[in-house]
């Protein structure tokens, strides 16, 4: 385990600036992997951070951050793969003695790929808290022999050295809570903030796995107390009163999530939460006592609405299962966003069809559609690869956007390809519209307003209303007023129809 930098004023003078990139399909809000590597780096006096999240803030000031940075740190997607190497290739030209360092999923699945880009000086491979905190001690100290660093890939005298691989954190409750001051939080909804509970999926779908257990380890959990520890926090210092959690599955183990719940109730946390969970771990009691602690929706993945892809994927759930969760969510007044994938290596265009056709039918209140795209090191790029289904290799490519919404199909089996995907996702969206659906932004993310609305109280619709208010006064798109005004009057509307 790490220790302490001698050299205190040292390790308070080094400039530190941590950084994510913007993909074209733009980011997925606060990045806690980034905000967890500040607040240890913090922990053990490293003051000179800051934190640029390249989706909301400028690159002119990232840029003039780096002309006299000793570290820069890049979280990095495969989507956001291309712009890392830009940018480092820019800030090197002005500040060749600042030291890159290149972490996330990107550089943990392809090591040798990102340490073989000329401007990249290390890559940190799973969880990044104690590597960069060693590296930044190493720094402090005029050290730039990383040999004791483990889990990194580094360069030295123009030789690319890989160390040893660095032991999973067993214990999530020793890690200090997220730098949630990391990023200007204007930039994001100012009453959400999105913690994680626990790393790491138990589960063994083709889509994720094997990748995600290298990204994430194997599943750890934190203990409730000090889960709701940080909750509470959010609420005194932030005046947050919505939670949505990142856990890949909050509901894994059943005890554990009616703990979190009884916790929430007992200290009448008045928090709204939202979370990720599969239909093959819920039940009636538990969306009950989830519903009583203050969840609001839930997200679970169906992919299919073909039983046979659903286990082709190795998914463990059925078509069954989705229905009576979204019953009984709709029971409890918990919201339900469905997500589904179509493009899956051995599904036929028939089965396609009848996803599209499974979803448009559901009872939910969001659907969201996405082309299946093969991660890096998973089962899933292997039956493309072994079947050379692949259409590229570059992945670049990976973060093209297609002309019918959402991001381009790469497979081309022996049955379909791109265009035949295309052409099924302009079906999809002229039979969701049929359905009642509302398209939000072109990105195949599908809303039923009406069963939405209906759910939320007159305070929550307002914070719509204010969050598209908040967007109309930074872009100046009257579009977004339209959206607030519209929460408001259809609030109204059914208020006057159903007397709530």
């Amino acid at each position: 385990m790490s220790t302490i930098s001698l050299n205190k004023q040292a390790a308070q003078q080094l400039k530190i600036v941590l950084v994510s990139p913007i993909s074209r399909a733009g980011n997925g809000g606060f990045i806690l992997g980034l905000a967890y590597i500040s607040a240890m780096l913090k922990q053990h006096g490293f003051s000179n951070i800051s934190g640029f999240d390249l989706m909301y803030q400028k690159e002119k000031q990232f840029l003039e951050a780096c002309i006299d940075a000793d570290l820069v740190g890049f979280y990095c997607t495969t989507r956001t793969f291309r712009e890392v190497r830009r940018l480092a290739a820019t800030i090197k030209q002005k500040n060749q003695g600042c030291l890159v360092i290149v972490g996330g999923p990107h550089p943990t699945l392809v090591p040798d790929q990102v340490i073989a880009v000329r401007d990249v000086d290390v890559v940190g491979i799973g969880e990044g808290e104690f590597t960069m905190l060693e590296i930044a001690q190493n720094l402090a100290d005029k050290n730039r022999n990383f040999s004791a660093v483990k889990g990194i890939y580094w360069k030295k005298d123009k030789s690319i050295i890989i160390n040893p691989a660095r032991e999973l954190l067993t214990d999530l409750d020793r890690l200090p809570l997220p730098d949630w001051d990391l990023f200007d939080r204007k930039n994001y909804h100012r009453d959400i903030a999105t913690p994680i509970a626990s790393r790491g999926c138990p589960y063994n779908c083709i889509n994720c796995m094997p990748a995600l257990n290298k990204i994430a380890g194997s599943y750890r959990r934190r203990s409730v107390t000090n889960v709701v520890a940080e909750l509470n926090y959010l609420k005194k210092q932030y005046g947050i009163n919505h939670i949505f959690f990142q856990d890949n599955d909050l509901s894994v183990n059943r005890k554990w999530l009616i703990e979190l719940c009884d916790q929430l109730i007992k200290r009448q946390m008045q928090i709204r939460w939202h979370a990720l969970c599969r239909v093959n771990t819920l039940d009636q009691y538990v969306l009950h006592r989830m519903k009583q602690a203050g969840c609001v929706h839930i997200n679970i993945g169906a992919e299919s609405g073909s039983q046979r892809v659903i286990n082709l994927l190795n998914k463990k759930i059925d078509l069954k299962q989705v229905h009576r969760v979204i019953d009984w969510c709709n029971r409890e007044s918990i919201e339900t966003t469905v997500f589904f994938m179509i493009g899956i290596p051995g599904e036929t265009l028939e089965e396609m069809r009848k996803t599209i056709n499974f979803a448009a039918h559901l009872k939910a209140d969001d659907l969201m559609i996405s082309v299946a795209q093969p991660v890096p090191h998973t089962k899933f790029e292997k039956i493309c690869l072994d079947n050379q289904w692949l259409l590229t290799d570059n992945p670049d490519d990976f973060d093209t956007p297609d002309e019918t919404g959402g991001m381009k199909c790469w497979i081309q089996t022996d049955q379909w390809g791109p265009k035949d995907v295309q052409k099924l996702k302009r079906e999809a969206r002229e039979i969701f519209h049929a359905q009642g659906w509302r398209e939000i932004d072109n990105k195949f993310l599908f809303r039923n307003f009406s069963s939405i609305l209906c759910k939320r109280d007159w305070h929550y619709v307002g914070l719509m209303f204010l969050e598209e208010w908040r967007k109309f006064v930074q872009t100046g798109s009257v579009s977004y007023l339209r959206h607030g005004l519209y929460f408001l009057i259809k609030k109204l509307q059914l208020s006057v129809l159903t007397g709530k």
